[in-house]
Formats: C-alpha cells, structure tokens, sequence
C-alpha cells in the first residue's frame, strides 16, 4: 500500500551544543523539505548534519518545532516517521545483508517476526535480493551504499535523511544511487545532505542551502539555477559559489 509524505517544515528551530558556543543551527523563518529529493547544501560547519539530526529525533532544539503536513512532530513521531543514515553509518561485519537490514527495521520498532520480510522488501527495492546472504564485509563500496539505504528503507519510514551517501562512491556510481532515490522519492521525502552539486539539476527537485547555521536559500532546482540576466540558466556550481558570495557581502 503506497504513501504519500507530507512536506516537513522546521520552524524557527534554534539550536547550540553549548551555552557559550555559537548556535550551530539557527533558522529565523521556517524552512520546508517537500516530498521529493531535497539537497541540503553548504559548505563544512554550516550545521548540514545537526539539522539532519534535529529532524530523526536525535538532537533537541532549545527553540522552535519541527512539523510534518502542518503537524508538530514529537520526539516519539520522529523516531518512527524518520530514519537518518549518518555519513559513516557502522555496519557490522558479521551479518548478513538480509541480517543488517532486519536489525535497522528492529531498531525502529518492528517486531522482529516481520522485521525479516521488512528486510527482504527493502533489499528487493534497491536490486539488492541475491545478495541478501552475503556478509557486508565482502560488498562493494557502491553495494553496501545501496545496503545501507535499504537498512533505512526497511524501518518503514516516510522521511529519509541521508547524510554525504555518495562521498566514496565513483561516478558510475553516483548516477546509478541518485537513480534509485529518484524512483524511491516518489512516494516519500528525502534529503541528501552533499557537498557536490554537478548533478543536481538531475538527481533533485529542490535545494535548501545552509551558512552558518543559517538558510541563505529554499527552494526549487529551477529557481536555484536561474541567473539574474533575462532568467537563464547557469551553473550549479557558478549558483552555489553565488549564493555564498553574496551571503558575504
């Protein structure tokens, strides 16, 4: 039975690790992440991983809410609605794939008499079924990427947060992952927090661009793309470098 997610809104959210440090997060306006591939850009520090972190539950904000479908989320609602796949997420080396995914599925409350169909659905999802009893250790650095995504696929969740899922992976790749979430997207909201940008007119619909903690820009890929002369279209990377030169000003 399919789904459709609800946009999720952050709200004003606020956010520091400590009383004298600099807020890591701090949004003034409400941002959203519709249904579909979100990019979360921006460059080191800018507080890409801590907002991910606020939204699955793992962080609490000092200020502001998170919504979904105009709804606010609560810790436990987040934790059953959002799976965040971190930028290094640990594998063991002992389980099998079909093991690794059925454990991520436990985790997020499946009972375990389900969490092995729950796994084996995922693994189907991401071309992964023959490989369901191989041990993680032996995958490839692109198959366990795509193991990974379904570990995060077989907790059921509406919201994926994916966090630099295509740092080690080579350009071949990249093209056949960002395929997957775009076929994977059509019933769910996901956001990928990169730092590349070459192939976002391809893999995303929307952009949501993060400095210092701040959002310096939300919204579509086209809009993200548009120069200033006569509308045309420039660069990703020339929009990026833009976008950040002009926060500086």
């Amino acid at each position: 039975m399919s789904f459709q997610a609800a946009s999720l809104e952050c709200d004003g959210l606020l956010f520091a690790y400590s009383r004298k440090s600099r807020p890591a997060v701090s949004l003034v306006n409400s941002i959203s992440f519709p249904q579909g591939r979100t990019a979360l850009l921006g460059p080191n520090g800018a507080g890409k991983s801590t907002l991910l972190s606020i939204i699955a539950g793992g962080l609490t904000p000092q200020r502001g809410v998170v919504r979904a479908g105009g709804v606010v989320m609560h810790r436990q609602t987040q934790i059953s609605q959002v799976a965040w796949l971190p930028q290094a997420p640990t594998v063991d080396r002992s389980l099998t794939s079909r093991e690794y995914c059925a454990y991520q599925a436990w985790l997020k409350g499946t009972p375990s008499g389900s969490a092995l169909e729950a796994a084996d659905k995922a693994l189907a999802l991401v071309g992964l079924s023959e490989q369901s009893r191989a041990l993680t250790h032996r995958l490839s650095v692109g198959t366990r990427a795509r193991l990974c995504l379904a570990g995060t696929l077989a907790t059921g969740a509406k919201y994926l947060l994916l966090d630099e899922p295509m740092a080690a992976l080579d350009p071949a790749q990249r093209r056949n992952f960002l395929k997957l979430i775009r076929d994977l997207a059509e019933e769910r909201a996901i956001i990928v927090s990169t730092h590349d940008v070459l192939d976002l007119d391809q893999g995303f619909d929307h952009v949501v661009v993060l400095r210092g903690g701040r959002c310096v820009f939300g919204g579509s890929v086209e809009s993200f793309l548009a120069g200033s002369e006569h509308a045309q279209r420039i660069s990703a990377t020339e929009a990026y470098v833009r976008l950040l030169a002009e926060d500086d000003a």
